[in-house]
């Protein structure tokens, strides 16, 4: 995902847990599948509070993940 983003891991990571990228932990590591960010990926913006961006509430959040490989 970092990759994707053209970020490091750091952000992601944060980013999961501010709800701004959707992920299922898959095993005892805390290693994570994301969901494709969509067409509105988050962004580095320095200076702006993660609770005053775009997130996913539970509600949009889907009951299964699948993983095309």
């Amino acid at each position: 995902m970092a990759g994707l983003l053209s970020v490091s891991v750091r952000p992601v990571k944060q980013w999961r847990y501010a709800g701004l990228l959707r992920a299922e932990v898959y095993n005892d590591k805390g290693a994570c599948l994301y969901e494709p960010p969509g067409d509105n990926p988050p962004q580095k913006c320095q200076g702006t509070p993660l609770r005053a961006r775009r997130r996913f509430f539970p509600s949009e959040r889907p009951h299964e993940m699948q993983c095309s490989a």
